[in-house]
């Protein structure tokens, strides 16, 4: 019997997604109304970036994960590639109607903006392990 197994990469910086976020940001829109051109312009578009640059992964770290889910004998039936993420994804699994992820992703740029940078910018530091004691010479 053939097994199934879903793997979730989450963010991924690739040079698409750099060249899509310049074109983007460069675009104009026209006929949008302009409230949501300035959402969409200055806070998605800079939740984007920062989403990427703090939880994105490279293609090849989620290359290795594809490879160790197919080497593997009995593979789990989710991967998630990017332990980062995974809150996120949790909110997904919790309501599968999306409408939890949604409205909470709305909340976090709209409602908590400074919640949601702070986080960002906790996490970056953690992953870049800012906080480690350094040893210094005496």
């Amino acid at each position: 019997p053939r097994s199934v197994s879903l793997v979730e990469p989450g963010p991924v910086n690739t040079d698409f997604e750099l060249k899509l976020m310049e074109d983007v940001s460069r675009s104009e829109f026209p006929g949008t109304d302009p409230a949501t051109l300035r959402y969409f312009q200055e806070v998605y578009l800079p939740a984007s970036r920062e989403i990427f640059s703090t939880m994105g992964q490279s293609p090849e770290a989620v290359a290795k994960a594809v490879v160790q889910v197919i080497g593997a004998g009995r593979p789990p039936f989710r991967t998630l590639t990017n332990p980062l993420y995974t809150p996120l994804t949790a909110l997904k699994y919790a309501d599968p109607s999306g409408e939890l992820s949604v409205r909470t992703y709305h909340n976090l740029l709209f409602n908590y903006g400074a919640l949601f940078h702070l986080s960002m910018r906790a996490l970056r530091c953690l992953t870049c392990q800012c906080f480690r004691r350094r040893v210094a010479p005496a």
